[in-house]
């Protein structure tokens, strides 16, 4: 090997290390100053819904109409209570334990109200045959939704 090429090499052996220090410097400094530490548990994002989840929600069935009632909180972000419906024939054709497709029915909006205790929503548009089954989801101002309801279900 020539000694101008050695050289060379040497050279970019050095240049190689010297990168490699940089990197590695740089990596654990991102990581020294990088902003939380996971203890506290998982971030919430800026308007996440802290409500309580609707936990006694209930069905009646009342001259021939599915009734939904549940209570509520007085909490100032709550905006709009989500309702979803489910529903299986209840003739054994479908999949019955394939995992239920609930579809949003209703937007629950009590923003505008002032007294936030109880709440009701009448589904005018079940049908005989059917197996329903019903969620809520509280959402905030933001649009932000909660967890599920408890789920009820009813045979019409």
């Amino acid at each position: 090997m020539k000694p101008s090429m050695a050289k060379s090499v040497r050279l970019l052996i050095a240049r190689g290390l010297i990168l490699d220090f940089f990197l590695m410097v740089s990596v654990i400094w991102f990581f020294s100053f990088t902003p939380g530490c996971g203890r506290k548990g998982p971030p919430v994002p800026r308007g996440n819904i802290q409500t309580e989840i609707v936990r006694d929600l209930k069905l009646a069935y009342e001259n021939d109409t599915l009734i939904l009632r549940w209570s509520g909180n007085n909490d100032a972000e709550l905006a709009v209570f989500a309702v979803y419906r489910a529903r299986r024939s209840l003739i054994k054709t479908e999949c019955q334990k394939c995992p239920l497709e609930f579809e949003q029915i209703a937007d629950f909006d009590i923003s505008g109200k002032s007294v936030k205790t109880g709440y009701e929503y009448i589904d005018r548009d079940a049908s005989p045959g059917f197996r329903y089954y019903y969620k809520i989801r509280a959402a905030n101002k933001y649009g932000r939704e909660g967890a599920d309801s408890n789920m009820v279900d009813f045979a019409y």
